[in-house]
């Protein structure tokens, strides 16, 4: 791990407070797995072939209108004559010892219209809060290794690292740190704030949601040093509202 990713985990492990022995919260469903992740996995959280198409909306599979041509309680598969996707569950238990159950995932993207596209990932897929989309992080987990379900002419690790990778792996870190920190673009948009709470705190909450919701939806791509800041920024205005809520909004 390089300097900034061992600064922002110690923030990000300050901001969630003392560890608890506690026991471990699950956000995903004990049935349907696979059809849920077809519905609700983040795709702006990995590098794929939607990259280059998907458009500020389209954020899961489903967005894309694709339906799973197979969906069991440990993967979801959409087998199509122009491309391949596959998401292979194979664990699930908190992995990143963060107190919320995890998935271990192997992703497969694999062109079969003749083209050369065809990788798969080893991913951490976590879910926060019941609302939440689940979302991939930067953690080796060995899912690729741990399963023979591969598609034929697959290339496990054939993406080069790249600045791409690098910003897709500081996007997941970013949203995990936001999540962590129960910020919601909910709270920011309070109308009660917007009608009762003080109008430079209102006004602060206002433009900060519409900052996180344009980098939540890849309208905008900041570099690492200025995601923290934003996140800093968000849990500062995050407490300011729950000090109004409890205090100056009686």
């Amino acid at each position: 791990m390089n300097k900034i990713g061992m600064v922002v985990s110690v923030c990000w492990l300050a901001l969630a407070g003392p560890a608890q022995a506690a026991p471990v919260v699950s956000h995903f469903p004990h049935q349907g797995l696979g059809q849920f992740l077809a519905e609700r996995f983040d795709l702006t959280s990995i590098r794929s072939s939607f990259g280059p198409r998907r458009t500020m909306h389209q954020r899961s599979f489903a967005d894309f209108q694709l339906k799973p041509t197979r969906a069991t309680n440990t993967l979801v598969e959409f087998a199509y004559p122009d491309w391949f996707y596959r998401m292979v569950v194979t664990e699930r238990r908190d992995i990143n010892s963060d107190g919320v159950e995890d998935l271990a995932v192997c992703f497969t993207d694999k062109a079969m219209n003749g083209g050369s596209y065809a990788t798969q990932q080893s991913l951490l897929v976590t879910r926060l809060s019941p609302d939440a989309h689940a979302i991939a992080l930067s953690f080796d987990t060995n899912a690729c290794d741990a399963t023979a379900d591969h598609a034929p002419g697959s290339k496990p690790g054939a993406a080069d690292p790249s600045a791409s990778d690098a910003y897709y792996e500081a996007i997941g870190r970013f949203i995990y740190g936001f999540h962590r920190a129960g910020i919601s673009l909910t709270q920011l948009n309070d109308p009660e704030l917007a009608r009762r709470g003080p109008p430079e705190l209102a006004t602060r909450a206002r433009s900060m949601a519409q900052k996180l919701d344009r980098i939540l939806h890849g309208e905008v791509k900041p570099p690492e040093a200025e995601l923290q800041e934003i996140l800093g920024e968000s849990v500062a205005i995050s407490a300011e509202i729950r000090s109004w809520q409890q205090g100056g909004a009686k």
